[in-house]
């Protein structure tokens, strides 16, 4: 799990996100771990692996967090790791998988799955929801 390298397609690891949460980089690095254990192969710049982007959204006072991961296909080989994920402490409220299978510059592509719990998360600023 990285950061694009500027200018490039290489991925540079992190093991930390600084511009991440505290809550959503433990969402991200669990589930890295999950899918590592499982050796399900990142996407790389020919898409010939399954996981692409992991999408991480908490609100500001991290008490809600919803996750998308976006893979290049909809693989079984994905549901062990993902029910582990998802039965442990680290799990977001909602989960979702988005299916993106183009060469192309956006980050996510137009089928996404549901997968459990919440479809956003609710920021409140002053007396705004």
């Amino acid at each position: 799990m990285g950061h694009s390298q500027r200018g490039s397609s290489r991925v540079v690891a992190v093991e930390e996100c600084p511009v991440h949460s505290p809550h959503g980089n433990r969402i991200a690095f669990a589930l890295r771990d999950h899918l590592q254990r499982a050796r399900i192969s990142a996407a790389g710049p020919e898409l010939e692996g399954l996981v692409r982007h992991l999408i991480v959204r908490t609100t500001f006072h991290e008490r809600e967090a919803v996750a998308m991961l976006v893979v290049t296909r909809n693989d079984k080989r994905l549901r062990a790791p993902i029910r582990a994920f998802l039965a442990s402490a680290e799990r977001p409220e909602g989960f979702f998988v988005n299916i993106h299978a183009e060469d192309s510059s956006y980050m996510v592509g137009e089928r996404t799955l549901k997968i459990e719990g919440a479809a956003h998360v609710r920021e409140k600023t002053g007396d705004i929801s």
